[in-house]
């Protein structure tokens, strides 16, 4: 039996794991007779495992055959037209990875007489992100169905530009419904275009906007979008939201300036004592978020205060938290002026012998030079305290100690040799 006919026959085993490794080994026959119909078929597999490698091997048989993309895309958007929720969410995210391949199915199924086949095709419109797309959705702000016109106003935020500022402007008030998702899809349009003309009639319009609602989650939306406007002529207006009586607007406000002041490098140093107050509500922010952009741009931000203890002190907490992105941009800031962080951290309490042993490291690691170029006098501080708590840190901690201190000072690197070969981590470490 040929190798094609053993896969396919595979693909109908009563074993979910010999059907789901015939779906990965079919791909190389993608472009035969029957191959695209029997994996649309298995999407419906009752096994997740054999469902998710149908929708991996057709997007690899759409990009390794060229003239097979047309029908996947066709018949998984024939998918989207069943009852079945599950089906219908793997079909859109199928379509999302398809990308602009799928725009002109997708486009036909947003006319659909199903209103909610057309919301859906309209959401995946709006996750493609094609902005070519920008003058059909605006004329699908005039769908019947409420939803369907929701789900275009949050598209149009991924793919409009200053035409839908206009319209969706002046579709506020007729869109009572949908107030909150014309905020926070100008505020989306406002990012994407930062620096464009059209930012000025954003900001007056939620501006104004501001000062005429009561609903405190419109007005948190409003906040949240002038922070993604990012005029720095904002930042005072803001300020003045941070002690508002409602936490939510608080909050908001505090985000919206970070923002504001990471990407714009302005800030506030003639109000020292707002900065205390502010960065107090930053930090609790930073602590309770999972949104690693607000906290990469916190640590930006703060970057312009460094003369702050408070502040070096968080930074320094922060790089040694986690092994993440955000740990490596607080790290950036403490190597751009190591001395300085060194030196706080000598003197600071908090900063326990453990702490300031992995900051060393960390330093030294990452490179070396930062601590050879040291003054003599802070190198030897430095060798003093690490050798201090050398029995009391972790074996990797003490092979650490071990490997920087003849770059600190070579004297007391000889003078502790005896005792650290009596040590049996180093002892194994040298062997």
């Amino acid at each position: 039996m040929r190798a094609f006919d053993v896969i396919l026959k595979g693909l109908d085993s009563f074993d979910p794991d010999e059907r789901r490794a015939s779906v990965e080994a079919i791909v190389k026959f993608g472009d035969r007779e029957g191959v695209i119909e029997k994996l649309i078929g298995l999407l419906r597999d009752k096994d997740k495992g054999v469902r998710d490698a149908v929708a991996q091997s057709l997007l690899s048989i759409a990009s390794d055959f060229e003239g097979m993309k047309k029908k996947i895309v066709e018949s998984v958007c024939e998918l989207m037209c069943f009852d079945d929720i599950g089906l219908k969410n793997l079909s859109s995210e199928l379509l999302v990875k398809l990308g602009e391949d799928a725009v002109p199915s997708l486009l036909s199924l947003a006319n659909h007489e199903d209103k909610d086949i057309r919301k859906m095709a309209i959401d995946v419109l709006g996750l493609i992100g094609d902005e070519k797309t920008e003058d059909f959705l605006i004329g699908k702000l005039n769908d019947p169905d409420p939803n369907v016109v929701v789900s275009v106003i949050e598209a149009l935020g991924n793919v409009g530009g200053g035409k839908t500022v206009e319209f969706l402007i002046d579709s506020f008030e007729k869109f009572e419904f949908a107030q909150i998702q014309i905020v926070e899809s100008l505020g989306k349009i406002a990012e994407r275009f930062h620096g464009s003309e059209f930012l000025k009639l954003i900001h007056e319009f939620l501006i104004n906007l501001f000062d005429q609602v009561d609903d405190p989650i419109l007005k948190g939306a409003i906040i949240e979008s002038l922070g993604k406007v990012g005029d720095k002529s904002l930042v005072d207006f803001l300020i003045n939201l941070v002690n508002d009586e409602n936490k939510a607007i608080q909050k908001m406000a505090v985000i919206s300036i970070v923002k504001i002041c990471s990407r714009d490098g302005c800030n506030f140093k003639s109000n020292r004592h707002f900065f205390k107050f502010f960065f107090q509500r930053a930090k609790e922010i930073f602590y309770n978020s999972d949104d690693t952009s607000f906290k990469i741009d916190l640590l930006k931000f703060l970057s312009k205060w460094c003369d702050f203890d408070e502040v070096k002190g968080f930074l320094i907490n922060v790089s040694l938290t986690s092994f993440d992105e955000v740990s490596s941009v607080a790290f950036d800031i403490i190597k751009s002026d190591a001395e300085k962080f060194i030196s706080y951290a000598l003197n600071d309490s908090s900063i326990t012998g453990d702490k300031f042993v992995k900051l060393i490291g960390e330093i030294f690691y990452a490179k070396r030079e930062i601590l050879i170029d040291l003054g003599e006098e802070i190198k030897n501080v430095i060798a003093e305290r690490i050798l201090s708590v050398f029995d009391l840190v972790s074996p990797n901690e003490k092979v650490l100690i071990f490997e920087v201190l003849p770059f600190l000072s070579p004297d007391a690197f000889a003078k502790a040799l005896p005792y650290f070969q009596k040590d049996p981590v180093v002892r194994i470490y040298l062997t």
